[in-house]
């Protein structure tokens, strides 16, 4: 995504300098349902990059849809290695 108000949020991420601030940050801009879903699919992904489970598997023990565990796995197939390792 490349629009301005992307990039205008990334750089200001890029300036907190503590977790403490970040925390904060992110707690202002988003709802408790939001940070849920961010948490979430940051798990999905972690579990795909493992792989010692099936997709299925996953989304049972996250109680996510399969269809968000599928998305995730389509990502990751277009993602390189190096964006793959920030996962890690």
């Amino acid at each position: 995504m490349q629009n301005p108000a992307w990039q205008a949020f990334v750089d200001k991420l890029l300036q907190l300098k503590t977790k403490e601030q970040l925390n904060e940050f992110l707690n202002v801009l988003l709802t408790l349902s939001e940070i849920d879903e961010l948490s979430k699919r940051h798990a999905i992904i972690c579990a795909l990059l493992r792989n010692d489970k099936t997709q299925r598997e996953i989304a049972r023990d996250l109680k996510v849809s399969i269809a968000n565990v599928s998305r995730g796995a389509n990502e990751l197939k277009t993602c390189s290695d190096q964006v793959k390792e920030m996962f890690l």
